[in-house]
C-alpha cells in the first residue's frame, strides 16, 4: 500500500466510525499521507480536532447531502 499512496493524486480512507480510536491490526497510512476521511457518523471531538491539527479533511456521509469539514 506504501507504493500506491506514494502514486496517488489523493489518499482517501473509507471508514465507518467504529474504527476510531481502536488498535488498529493493520497500518494503512500514516495521518501525513491521509487527504480525505469518509465515515458514516460524526467523529468525537479529539478525532475531529486530530484530522483538523493534520490537514485531514473528513466526510460524514449520510443518507442526506450533509457533511462535516474538519478543515
Amino acid at each position: 500500500s506504501d507504493l500506491m499512496i506514494q502514486a496517488a493524486r489523493k489518499v482517501v480512507i473509507v471508514a465507518d466510525h467504529s474504527k476510531f480510536g481502536r488498535d488498529a491490526m493493520l497500518h494503512v497510512a500514516k495521518l501525513s499521507d491521509i487527504d480525505q476521511i469518509v465515515t458514516d457518523r460524526e467523529l468525537e471531538p479529539e478525532f475531529m480536532q486530530l484530522l483538523k491539527d493534520h490537514g485531514i479533511e473528513c466526510i460524514v456521509a449520510h443518507s442526506g447531502s450533509n457533511t462535516t469539514d474538519a478543515r
